[in-house]
């Protein structure tokens, strides 16, 4: 691609940054100009639209919803799981699945 020359007019501050970056990096002022413009160029077309945010948003928020669901009948399993270990062995088993220990949960409440 052909190359056009520009002026800039910069701050002594930027310039003196400009400079020691590129002396750093061990390019040009051009090169770090053009490196700087098509890293930026690259990260503002990822930048998702306001429409599209909305409905990512709505989906993450279904999904925390689903996955809280999910947790609330792992946890009813586990209790399930805990009563019928403790029944067939007669022991009193350990509470470490859940705060509560009743083996009167159901998923009856819940959708499937």
């Amino acid at each position: 691609m052909a190359k056009k020359p520009t002026s800039v007019r910069l701050t002594e501050e930027n310039e003196s940054k400009l400079n020691a970056i590129a002396k750093r990096d061990g390019l040009t002022i051009s090169q770090l100009i053009n490196k700087s413009i098509d890293s930026y160029s690259g990260k503002e077309s990822k930048i998702i639209p306001s429409s599209e945010s909305d409905a990512i948003n709505k989906r993450f928020e279904s999904l925390e919803k689903e996955l809280a669901l999910q947790r609330q009948r792992i946890n009813i399993f586990k209790n399930q799981i805990d009563f019928v270990i403790k029944s067939q062995n007669g022991k009193s088993g350990s509470d470490k699945y859940s705060k509560s220990n009743s083996s009167k949960q159901s998923l009856a409440g819940y959708p499937k």
